[in-house]
C-alpha cells in the first residue's frame, strides 16, 4: 500500500516554493535600494531573523505533534483566548491570498502582451484552478508543488549562474559600497528580506499532520529549508548587486538584471518559470496550508461545528469553500485587505514574543517530551540562550511592526484585535469552546509525543 505521507522532497517542495514568492521579485529590489551592496548582509540577517522570530514553531515541533499548524501550537501553549486571537489572525491573512494570483497576471502579460494585465476571470481561474487540485489531497498537491518548485529553483539557478561570469568581481569589491547605507537603512533593509523569506517555519508545522514522524521532519525541514532559502537568496543578491550598477537596480524588479543577462527567450522563460512560478507555487502553498487551521479551530468551536464537514476522501469542502470564497472577495470587488492585514502585525509578533517565552520553561514542565526531543542534547543554559535570541529576533518585528508608523496606526491595530478578542471572549462566554476539551486535547497530544520516543 502506498504511503499517503509526503516525502522529504514534497515538504521542501511546498516549503521553499511557499517561501520563495512575491517578497523575492518584489521586496528584495527595494533592500538594495536601501542597503546597496550591503543588501547581502541585510538578507543573510533577513534569514536568520525570520527562523529565530518564529523560534516557538521549530522548539514545539520537535517536541509535540500538532495538526493545526501554529495556531494548534499557540493553542498549545497560550490561554484560550490568546490562542482564539491568534487563530483569527490567520483567517484575516487569508484575504491576502489573490494578491498571487493578480501578481502572476502582471508578470505574465508583461512578457505576453496578448495576456491582460489586470484579468479578473485569469485570476480566478488561476485559484479555482488549485483550489481544485487540493481536493485530491495534500500528497497528489505535493508532487504539483515539486513539479513546479523544481522548475523556478531551476530558474533561479539559472539566473545565478548566467549571472556570475558578468560580475567583475575585483571591481565589486573595490568599489566597496558595502556599509554606506547607514544603520536605520541597513535595519530597514533587513526587515524587507525578512518578509521576503519568512515561512520556512510556518509550512512544515502546517504539514506535520501529513508526516510520518512530525516531530523529527518538520524540525529538519525547518532548518533545511532555511539554509537552502539562504544561499539562493544571497547567490540571488550578489548577482542583483554585481551585474549592472546599483543605481538601475535599485527599487526595480529582478527583471532588469535579468533582462540585462539573458538573450530575450530565455528572458520570457525566466519571467514566466521564475516570477510567475514564484508567486503560483507560494498561492499553493497557502491554499494547502490555511486549512489545518481552520479546521482545527471547527474542531475545537471558535467557528461553527459546519466547518469540520468532509468529504468521502477526508476534503473539508465546507472550510475549502469559505476560504476560496474568501480569496475571490479582493478580486471581485477590487477591494486591497493589506492595510487590514498589516495592522495585526504588531499584536501578532507580540504574541509570539510571549509564546516563546513559554517556551523556556517547557523542558522542565514536560521532561518527557523533552527527552525525546533532538533539540535535549542542547544544555539547557544553551537552550535559554537559544531563546532569549528568538526573544530578540520577536522584539526586533515588533519595533519593526511599529517603525514608521502613526499613533493612529497602532491604536487601529489594536482596535482591530479587541474587536477580534470580544468575538473570541463570547465564543467563551456560550460555551461553544469547550476549556475540558481543549484540556483533552493538550493530554492527547503529549501521549502522542511520547509514542514517537526513538
Amino acid at each position: 500500500m502506498k504511503s499517503t505521507k509526503l516525502t522529504t522532497l514534497e515538504l521542501y517542495s511546498y516549503t521553499i516554493g511557499g517561501v520563495i514568492g512575491s517578497g523575492l521579485f518584489i521586496l528584495l529590489p527595494i533592500a538594495i535600494g536601501l542597503a546597496g551592496k550591503g543588501a547581502i548582509f541585510a538578507m543573510i540577517m533577513g534569514v536568520l531573523l525570520a527562523f529565530f522570530a518564529q523560534l516557538f514553531n521549530f522548539i514545539i515541533a520537535s517536541m509535540f505533534p500538532l495538526k493545526g499548524g501554529d495556531y494548534s501550537q499557540m493553542a498549545f501553549l497560550m490561554p484560550p483566548v490568546v490562542s482564539g486571537i491568534y487563530g483569527f489572525l490567520w483567517l484575516i491573512a487569508s484575504l491576502t491570498m489573490a494578491g498571487y494570483a493578480t501578481s502572476a497576471i502582471s508578470y505574465t502579460s508583461s512578457v505576453i502582451t496578448s495576456v491582460p494585465s489586470e484579468s479578473k476571470l485569469l485570476s480566478i481561474g488561476i485559484i479555482t484552478l488549485f483550489f481544485g487540485i487540493s481536493y485530491f489531497g495534500t500528497k497528489f498537491g505535493g508532487k504539483v508543488e515539486s513539479a513546479m518548485t523544481v522548475i523556478l529553483l531551476g530558474a533561479l539557478l539559472l539566473f545565478v549562474i548566467m549571472g556570475l561570469p558578468k560580475i567583475n568581481f575585483s571591481k565589486y569589491i573595490s568599489e566597496g559600497g558595502f556599509f554606506d547605507c547607514g544603520f536605520s537603512n541597513f535595519a530597514a533593509a533587513c526587515n524587507m528580506c525578512l518578509y521576503a523569506v519568512l515561512g520556512c517555519t510556518l509550512v512544515p508545522v502546517s504539514l506535520s499532520s501529513e508526516l510520518k514522524r512530525p516531530t523529527r521532519e518538520a524540525p529538519k525541514a525547518m532548518i533545511g529549508c532555511s539554509l537552502i532559502v539562504l544561499v539562493i537568496s544571497t547567490l540571488i543578491v550578489f548577482v542583483a548587486t554585481g551585474v549592472l550598477p546599483i543605481e538601475q537596480v535599485a527599487n526595480k524588479d529582478l527583471s532588469v538584471v535579468a533582462q540585462y543577462i539573458f538573450p530575450k527567450g530565455v528572458f520570457v522563460a525566466f519571467i514566466l518559470c521564475g516570477a510567475v512560478l514564484a508567486l503560483l507555487t507560494s498561492l499553493f502553498t497557502s491554499v494547502t496550508t490555511f486549512r489545518y487551521p481552520i479546521m482545527q479551530m471547527a474542531d475545537e468551536g471558535w467557528i461553527p461545528p459546519v466547518f469540520k464537514k468532509k468529504a468521502k476522501n477526508g476534503w473539508p469542502y465546507v472550510s475549502m469553500t469559505a476560504l476560496y470564497l474568501i480569496t475571490l472577495i479582493p478580486i471581485i470587488f477590487n477591494i486591497s485587505f493589506d492595510t487590514i492585514v498589516s495592522l495585526t502585525n504588531l499584536v501578532f509578533y507580540i504574541i509570539i514574543f510571549f509564546a516563546v517565552v513559554k517556551c523556556m520553561a517547557l523542558p522542565k514542565k514536560y521532561p518527557e517530551p523533552w527527552k525525546c526531543s533532538f533539540l535535549h542534547a542542547m544544555p539547557i543554559p544553551v537552550y535559554y540562550i537559544f531563546c532569549s535570541v528568538g526573544l530578540i529576533a520577536c522584539a526586533y518585528m515588533i519595533y519593526g511592526s511599529c517603525a514608521g508608523q502613526s499613533f493612529g496606526f497602532i491604536i487601529a491595530s489594536f482596535a482591530t484585535i479587541l474587536i477580534v478578542a470580544v468575538y473570541v471572549i463570547w465564543r467563551l462566554k456560550v460555551k461553544a469552546v469547550s476549556i475540558e476539551y481543549l484540556k483533552s486535547q493538550k493530554q492527547k497530544v503529549i501521549e502522542e509525543a511520547l509514542s514517537y520516543k526513538e
